[in-house]
């Protein structure tokens, strides 16, 4: 079983956020949206494989 790194989810929560905050300027917004929502899958993948000792 791989190992998740909560300073990897951290550092990809924080691109999300950038990239959300900067969609409605966008120049490319529907490249932008579908990267979004990539980024929201492997996170919440990486979430569920996080063992429970680490959220405690």
């Amino acid at each position: 079983m791989a190992v998740v790194s909560t300073e990897l989810l951290a550092s990809q929560a924080r691109l999300l956020a950038d990239m959300i905050e900067t969609l409605p300027v966008s120049l490319a917004p529907v490249d932008q949206h579908a990267r979004c929502r990539d980024l929201v899958a492997q996170l919440e993948r990486a979430l569920s494989a996080l063992p429970a000792q680490a959220l405690g």
